[in-house]
């Protein structure tokens, strides 16, 4: 089913764990399944997009509602991208599909099925969807040829904290790291007026 996509997208397989899977209460369960046995635990040209396996996406439905809190329940992790983008089943929706973004803390819909996104956006749309250009030219400026399987490509200085969208403020990151530390201090500011000026942050470790 998602043969268009491995072959256009020069796979990386990692070994991964197996677990239990996700309940979905529809057609997606089935597409889901398909995506996990012949796509998952893989990273594709280079880190630019990765697929989960079933316990990474058990594990990471819940690390997104900690945050996301209006989607309790409701989703299930199939992919994410070089930005840390986890990309989501919605549950009750079959043929929506989200984005939850943890350097603005904003969530967004695309408005297809888990088999054309893959078939047909990550295919022949990869570049607008994924930024893959910018990508590139920043593995190339950080002098790397490829990014692992749990690493991101993080602001070092966040948007909400002045920082730029340029390239030079990209670094390497472990994923789940750079989740808890945007989504902590977005958290913190998220009710503050607009020009508050921020002085300090505070960043609880997980234990």
């Amino acid at each position: 089913m998602f043969e268009k996509f491995i072959n256009a997208n020069e796979r990386l397989i990692i070994v991964g764990e197996e677990s239990d899977y996700i309940a979905i209460e529809n057609d997606s369960h089935d597409f889901f399944l398909t995506l996990m046995k012949e796509a998952g635990s893989s990273s594709y040209k280079n880190g630019l997009y990765r697929i989960h396996n079933n316990r990474s996406s058990i594990h990471w439905s819940v690390f997104i509602e900690k945050y996301f809190n209006n989607y309790v329940g409701k989703i299930v992790p199939f992919g994410y991208d070089w930005l840390g983008r986890q990309f989501c089943i919605h549950k009750e929706k079959p043929d929506l599909l989200l984005m939850f973004d943890p350097a603005t803390g904003d969530e967004f819909q695309l408005e297809q099925n888990l088999t054309d996104f893959h078939n047909n956006d990550l295919v022949d749309e990869r570049d607008s969807i994924l930024a893959q250009s910018t990508f590139v030219e920043v593995l190339k400026l950080l002098n790397i040829h490829q990014l692992e399987y749990r690493d991101c490509l993080g602001y070092r200085t966040p948007f909400f904290l002045g920082g730029k969208d340029t390239n030079d403020n990209y670094e390497v990151v472990d994923l789940e790291v750079y989740w808890d530390i945007q989504c902590q201090l977005l958290t913190q500011i998220r009710n503050l007026p607009p020009g508050t000026k921020i002085r300090s942050v505070k960043y609880n470790e997980r234990k």
